[in-house]
């Protein structure tokens, strides 16, 4: 049977959410909310709308892992000054606590991935993969 790359990708991302529930459930984190988290780490004071177009994920999915974040007092929502319509996003004390914490468990997943196939392979596939999703767009 020849594989096709979307079902191997789509198996290897449930995978890995499987994964991150797992680990993360001691924090109380899910993985629809650990990549709202780690951009929060890179960068506060982004908007939702952001958020979804750097994730690449809808704006409800946003919308309900930021809700479900703030309700955790991870993070919280200040209105826009010129766009009230608009909120920024801030990382809580208790968020920015939890980062040395969390990160090495996500980053976890990345170092089996290379120590399976090999630096120089897994760099090799992460340029391939980033070859084929830019000419998808």
């Amino acid at each position: 049977m020849n594989e096709s790359l979307g079902r191997l990708v789509a198996i290897l991302h449930r995978r890995n959410i499987a994964y991150l529930n797992t680990a993360l459930k001691p924090f109380g984190i899910t993985s629809a909310e650990v990549g709202v988290l780690r951009m929060l780490y890179l960068q506060e004071d982004r908007s939702q709308e952001e958020l979804s177009l750097t994730l690449t994920i809808d704006k409800a999915a946003i919308a309900r892992a930021v809700k479900s974040l703030e309700q955790k007092g991870y993070v919280r929502r200040i209105s826009d000054e010129r766009d009230r319509r608009c909120n920024r996003l801030f990382l809580t004390a208790k968020a920015k606590r939890l980062q040395d914490k969390i990160e090495p468990v996500i980053d976890q997943w990345n170092e089996q991935s290379k120590a399976l196939v090999g630096d120089s392979e897994y760099k090799s596939l992460c340029t391939t993969l980033t070859v084929v999703l830019s000419g998808m767009e």
